[in-house]
């Protein structure tokens, strides 16, 4: 370059890596390896590379166990149950003769829809209510008297002695003389007595003694229970019953539901009880 001449040109040697990237250049010998000719032609499918040809040995499978000499798993025993089970009950079945024998006939359904429609259609009337009339509420009354008398007379007999005890407690051994003073308390006692007697047996049982024996009952006018103020109203009401000549008293027998002014002072009446209802 320093004396002017021409230099010879020179072939350029090309690196053998650069072949790698340039599969196209024909120029260069083909490398020796069939992968890297495969690679730079672009085939997918490389033919494997045949081993070198070796001595093989064959080998010897081990014979495998026959199906019939393994032996099969034997099952348990069973043992039988204590006792044999029960059969399921069989339904029995169901013909065609067994239906229409089941089955009601034509004049029978007939006949049992007819009483169906008459026991559907027929209504239970209440028994009719029988009132309590004047002879058998005055039979009552009498027989309360007697038994009201009855405790009277030991009451009297009571307050006799109490007081005879006290006059002999202060020295005094004259005879006790009936007088107003000692008649007055016995009635109070009596009539007090009385008005306990018919109002409490009254609200308990709706029916004193004599009423119990002759099957008869207090109630209300519709028929329900009696409290302790109508009773006791009812009881005091006697008294006015038993003015101008037992009036309140006779109206039983000419009212149609057998009332008297008692009854129709306290809202009551008094009517007849059946077998049952007696008996309970």
């Amino acid at each position: 370059m320093k004396c002017g001449a021409a230099l010879a040109e020179i072939p350029e040697r090309v690196h053998p890596g650069e072949t790698l990237r340039d599969p196209d250049d024909l120029t260069l010998p083909a490398p020796p390896s069939p992968l890297l000719r495969a690679v730079l032609r672009g085939q997918t499918d490389v033919p494997a590379a045949r081993p070198a040809a070796r001595e093989t040995v064959p080998t010897v499978a081990p014979p495998l166990p026959s199906v019939t000499a393994v032996a099969a798993p034997q099952p348990a025993p069973s043992v039988p149950p204590p006792f044999p089970p029960e059969p399921a009950p069989v339904a029995p079945a169901m013909t065609r003769a067994t239906i229409e024998q089941l089955s009601p006939g034509v004049d029978q359904a007939e006949l049992l829809r007819e009483l169906a429609e008459r026991l559907h259609a027929r209504k239970v009337e209440p028994a009719p209510i029988r009132y309590a009339g004047f002879l058998v509420r005055t039979a009552a009354f009498v027989i309360d008297g007697a038994v009201l008398a009855a405790f009277g007379v030991l009451l009297a007999m009571a307050g006799y002695t109490g007081i005879r005890a006290g006059m002999l407690a202060i020295g005094q051994t004259s005879p006790i003389d009936v007088d107003e003073t000692l008649l007055t308390p016995f009635i109070a006692a009596w009539f007090a007595m009385a008005t306990v007697y018919f109002t409490v047996l009254h609200r308990t049982y709706g029916q004193t003694i004599g009423k119990s024996l002759l099957r008869i009952r207090v109630h209300t006018i519709d028929l329900g229970e009696v409290g302790y103020l109508r009773a006791l109203l009812r009881t005091v009401c006697y008294a006015a019953s038993s003015s101008f000549l037992g009036f309140g008293f006779w109206l039983v027998a000419l009212t149609p539901r057998k009332r008297g002014w008692h009854d129709f002072l306290a809202g009551t009446c008094v009517v007849r009880l059946a077998a049952d209802e007696a008996a309970s």
